[in-house]
């Protein structure tokens, strides 16, 4: 879960610097950098829902989500894993969705591994599109260009639901 871990950090900074920067006097941000980290927030938000599944929002494509998608036994341990994680860090989360789940580290291990393959290539390119983007249209193109993937992305059988 490396990588989700990562695009879950980067929106982190996001939110932070939108905060940091509101609560400091003066125009700290010129109006098009405070739309470019707002538009990054808002386009890491939307791809965060859809792999999270969350349903308070609707997708274009997938109309599930991703972790809806998956099986139930590896939604219920990618669920488990991400509880587990948000409370501590990789490890300590490995090692509680383990013994919680009743199997071992390396087959927790494993199975994340195969979701976090599938996120990452569903959404490496884009989400590096976004990190680098210096306007907000480069937000949008990469946005439109990841719900293009995801259009054409079919869920490999050992992991659909």
């Amino acid at each position: 879960m490396q990588f989700l871990n990562k695009v879950f950090n980067y929106y982190g900074d996001c939110v932070n610097k939108l905060s940091v920067y509101s609560r400091m006097q003066g125009n700290v941000l010129s109006p098009d950098e405070e739309q470019l980290i707002i538009a990054k927030k808002d386009a890491l938000s939307y791809m965060l829902a859809f792999i999270l599944s969350a349903e308070d929002r609707s997708y274009p494509y997938m109309k599930e989500g991703f972790r809806d998608s998956l099986s139930p036994r590896m939604k219920e341990y990618f669920l488990i894993y991400r509880s587990k994680y948000a409370k501590g860090n990789h490890i300590t989360a490995l090692f509680q969705a383990a013994s919680e789940s009743r199997i071992s580290m390396a087959q927790l291990k494993s199975i994340l591994n195969i979701i976090d393959r599938e996120i990452k290539q569903l959404t490496k390119d884009q989400f590096l599109d976004i990190v680098r983007a210096e306007r907000v249209l480069e937000v949008n193109i990469a946005m439109n260009f990841f719900w293009q993937k995801v259009a054409r992305y079919k869920v490999p059988a050992h992991i659909a639901g």
